[in-house]
């Protein structure tokens, strides 16, 4: 009988661990893919509903309240993710040219980057809010001019109807999406 050397034995068990380590960490990231498309899909039936039932003018954009929120929370990558998950799903049903809502939510979510290392304040809902409201209107902007290369439209009508409900109704629904969103991702996360 032949006693294996105690270097082996170590081995073995620090492989199946390293094994079972980096297996945890991608399902936890394929959970937080999976939880990210259902919030965004359930962020654009809900700007349909709401749309469609309530009012015309009263359209929050929760895409760019789950930009803001994953990239605070799970970081530049997972916001990232988000911006291009949440500009496929509003492409998808946009009547304006596939790639506009995710280039502008892709700039939004690289605007959040920067932003948070100097005006971001961890736990803050002070400094989340009006983060929402930049970035909304900074979506916002980048959409109009990047149709405004495909079509003209008036400034000031689309400043009237579109720029000012927008940014008025994200910023003041952010505080409850922010806070009801933080309470699925916790409970479903790990």
């Amino acid at each position: 009988r032949r006693i294996p050397p105690q270097n082996m034995l170590s081995v073995q068990p620090f492989f199946f661990l390293s094994l079972k380590k980096s297996l945890s960490y991608e399902n936890s990231d394929m959970r937080k893919i999976l939880i990210i498309t259902i919030l965004s899909l359930a962020g654009l039936i809900l700007e349909f509903f709401i749309f469609n039932s309530v009012f015309k003018w009263f359209r929050p954009n929760f895409e760019v309240i789950l930009v803001v929120f994953f990239n605070l929370y799970w970081g530049s990558k997972f916001g990232f993710l988000t911006a291009l998950i949440g500009g496929a799903v509003k492409d998808s049903i946009s009547l304006s040219n596939f790639g506009i809502n995710i280039f502008s939510l892709s700039v939004s979510s690289l605007a959040v980057t920067l932003s948070k290392k100097y005006f971001y304040h961890i736990g803050s809902e002070a400094s989340r809010v009006p983060m929402v409201w930049a970035v909304a209107l900074l979506n916002i902007l980048l959409q109009y001019m990047l149709n405004l290369i495909f079509r003209s439209y008036p400034f000031g009508q689309v400043f009237l109807y579109v720029f000012v409900p927008e940014i008025l109704v994200t910023g003041l629904v952010a505080p409850i999406v922010l806070r009801e969103v933080r309470r699925i991702v916790v409970r479903f996360s790990f």
